[in-house]
């Protein structure tokens, strides 16, 4: 078989041909032909920073400047072009097919390891270009890639690199009562469990205890088994018909913007007709009836603004329609309409911190829609305009609550995009709330991108992390564009009234960069663990790395941010989980952000201060998810506060904090220091929506273009070298490992 040769430039005189072993004999002659003075061209053996940066290489290994910067010098020999005979591609390409012909098992092994196929590109249909035989090029490419991720494997004694949150064997936590609970991939819950787990096992040396933790199910109490059925006595004292629409339309301000859970003409029908005969007991039986006792309880829950009783503000509503609710042959009789119910059920579930539960309801719900054919582009003549547009509605409020319900448990989701093909409603009557709804499917969809890039199965990512993140960061920068243009955010309120509905499409915009970068949290929160100087050093030497880090800790921020405005004018939601979740994702960032680098959040205590100040408020309205989350968050600010290092933790100043607001002296407590908010302007400022010296997002904020183009740039400075960084990280310091 011939030997591979360097390609040369035909100018130059015919030299020993050099095989890709041969580098550092032939970084030795460069070297030779520098000391004596001789004026060399730039090396073709140059670093990888020096062809990053296109500048001159000297080829040394280390380089004079990597040297003289004093920075880790790498010499990719995979980017160096070498010359091969057809035979020689020719052979290989009959090898790989006798293996594919005689070891199939094998081979599929080694894509699923090594594979660096894009999942989008693999959930499309191949095209005409990718059933073409493979090009000699490609051939010899994916030769040496396999060749790389064999060594890879061998260096990490036959182990793939791992992400430390989707990888080994599952982790469970283990409740009071013996209950195991899966700790989820993407689960925010399952995020600040593993935090917490993580210091409390390196600092006090023992497993976490548990009997005063939350576990799923256990925030609020229903006063209901579920075996048991109430008798006809028991039923719960029906409001006036003022109330009740004054009930209903407060269910249609907190959740009417983007989530469909009536369809108003038919309901509002009926219930005058309820009204009417309320003594009819056909009307009880309905599935209408379960309906209406179903937005009952979400409008006692939002109009009722103090609730310290463990049971939730309309439990008994809740709990009499959920005995009502009939079976499935029976919800079928009615598809579009127990959708509607179940979707209901699954989101009052979601506010009572019941995850599993409505994660099973609302999959139910997916599975009678899909069987109705609700995913698809349904025909409106056949059917009729108006069974279509609600239709519609359904779907994609069933289609957004499962994203983000599968996101929160951390679980697989459970329908691809590409069978999906219906139209968005037409909302005639409202086109801001299309425009929210395409919004908040985009966002949904990148969240889903987010699950299936970075948390993949078993954590098999490699050095493909950080290249799983720049697409994701395209993705988000492709949806940062439309939202700053149709839904622009201004926090000011000396000059407008905050939308909630931008405010929710903004925080979810957040937590998807959150999702997408949170990890290398962890993974430096290990190395502070092991070493503070190790944790220096590793941030120290990948800038983009850092910058990442930043932007997970700078969204965290702007949650706080918009959580904050939603307060000052009195729209911060205490039932619905949303604001719950963004609070709490962000603040256990803030929480960690001080131990791994005190600069990576200036005036912390300020920001600190303002996150707790707002759990507090959501404490007070009844929330007993807050009040756990505030618990759990104050366990792992006590625990980082003993590691060792030159930095002050939060704790002391929550005390001050408490102190200040037992005082009455509430401005003392939150006091804004000169330059609180100035250190976030000094940040990376690669998000949408940069953070004015006043504290409030700027009138260029959220509608200037250049924070997408920033977005992109953060994305794009994700390289190779980047990603090498990161698995000889991995590698060295087993972070991946389960």
């Amino acid at each position: 078989m011939p030997r591979p040769q360097h390609s040369r430039r035909a100018s130059r005189p015919s030299q020993p041909e050099t095989s890709p072993g041969d580098i550092a004999s032939s970084t030795g002659r460069a070297a030779g032909s520098s000391s004596l003075g001789r004026v060399t061209k730039r090396s073709t053996n140059a670093c990888s920073r020096c062809r990053r940066q296109k500048i001159r290489c000297s080829g040394l290994i280390p380089c004079d400047a990597c040297t003289k910067r004093k920075l880790p010098c790498e010499i990719n020999d995979s980017e160096q072009k070498i010359l091969v005979t057809r035979g020689y591609i020719e052979d290989l390409q009959a090898r790989i097919a006798a293996l594919e012909e005689n070891k199939p098992t094998a081979a599929s092994e080694i894509i699923d390891f090594g594979s660096d196929v894009d999942a989008e590109t693999q959930s499309r249909p191949p095209s005409r270009k990718h059933r073409r035989r493979s090009s000699p090029s490609s051939a010899h490419r994916a030769a040496s890639e396999g060749v790389e991720s064999s060594s890879q494997q061998d260096s990490l004694g036959g182990n793939p690199l791992r992400n430390p949150l989707s990888s080994g064997q599952s982790t469970f936590s283990i409740s009071a009562d013996g209950k195991a609970f899966y700790l989820g991939t993407s689960s925010n819950w399952s995020f600040a469990r593993r935090i917490l787990s993580m210091i409390h096992e390196f600092i006090l040396k023992s497993p976490l205890p548990t009997a005063d933790l939350l576990f799923d199910g256990q925030a609020y109490d229903l006063g209901w088994e579920g075996s048991a059925r109430m008798t006809p006595y028991d039923s719960p004292a029906m409001p006036a018909l003022d109330y009740s629409i004054y009930l209903i339309n407060a269910v249609k301000f907190h959740c009417a913007q983007v989530f469909h859970l009536f369809d108003e003409k038919s309901f509002m029908s009926s219930l005058y007709e309820f009204y009417r005969n309320q003594q009819a007991e056909h009307v009880k039986r309905s599935l209408w009836y379960v309906h209406f006792l179903l937005i009952l309880a979400f409008g006692k829950a939002f109009v009722t603004k103090r609730n310290l009783a463990k049971r939730p503000p309309g439990a008994e509503y809740f709990v009499k329609a959920f005995e009502l609710l009939p079976d499935v042959i029976t919800l079928w009789q009615d598809p579009i309409a127990s959708c509607e119910i179940l979707c209901c059920v699954a989101l009052y579930l979601q506010s009572l911190d019941n995850r599993l539960a409505a994660h099973n309801i609302i999959g139910q719900a997916m599975r009678i829609a899909l069987g109705q054919g609700m995913h698809t582009n349904m025909p409106g003549a056949l059917l009729g305009e108006d069974v279509v547009e609600r239709s519609r509605r359904v779907w994609w409020t069933i289609y957004v609550l499962d994203r983000e319900m599968t996101s929160l448990l951390g679980l697989p989701q459970s329908i691809s995009d590409r069978d999906i093909y219906p139209e968005l409603p037409k909302f005639e009557e409202s086109p801001h709330r299309r425009a929210a709804l395409e919004m908040e499917i985009r966002l949904s969809r990148v969240i889903a991108t987010i699950n299936k890039e970075i948390y993949q199965p078993d954590g098999k990512l490699n050095s493909r992390f950080l290249t799983s993140t720049k697409h994701v960061l395209e993705d988000v920068a492709a949806v940062s564009e439309q939202l700053q243009q149709l839904f622009p955010l201004q926090l000011d309120n000396s000059v407008a009234g905050v939308s909630r509905t931008a405010a929710n499409l903004h925080l979810l915009y957040y937590q998807c960069i959150v999702l997408a970068t949170r990890p290398l949290i962890f993974c430096f929160l290990q190395f502070r663990l092991e070493s503070a100087e190790l944790c220096a050093r590793k941030l120290s030497s990948s800038q983009t790395v850092r910058n990442l880090i930043q932007m997970c800790i700078d969204s965290s921020l702007q949650m706080v941010m918009i959580l904050e405005s939603l307060q000052s004018q009195g729209l911060l939601e205490s039932f619905l989980p949303f604001d719950i979740q963004s609070l709490f994702i962000s603040t256990v960032n803030l929480s960690v952000a001080p131990a791994i680098d005190s600069h990576l959040v200036e005036n912390y205590r300020f920001w600190l201060h303002k996150a707790f100040f707002i759990l507090d408020e959501m404490t007070d309205s009844g929330s007993h998810v807050a009040s756990k989350h505030k618990a759990e968050l104050t366990r792992i600010i006590e625990l980082l506060e003993t590691l060792p290092g030159d930095h002050n933790l939060q704790h002391a100043t929550i005390d001050f904090a408490d102190e200040a607001m037992d005082s009455g002296d509430v401005s003392a407590a939150f006091a804004q220091p000169e330059d609180a908010l100035h250190g976030c302007i000094n940040v990376m400022q690669a998000l949408p929506t940069p953070i004015s010296g006043t504290g409030m997002i700027d009138d260029e904020g959220m509608g200037h273009l250049l924070a997408t183009s920033q977005i992109m740039d953060m994305a794009n400075s994700v390289d190779c070298g980047d990603t090498d960084w990161m698995s000889e990280a991995i590698m060295t310091h087993g972070i991946w490992q389960g």
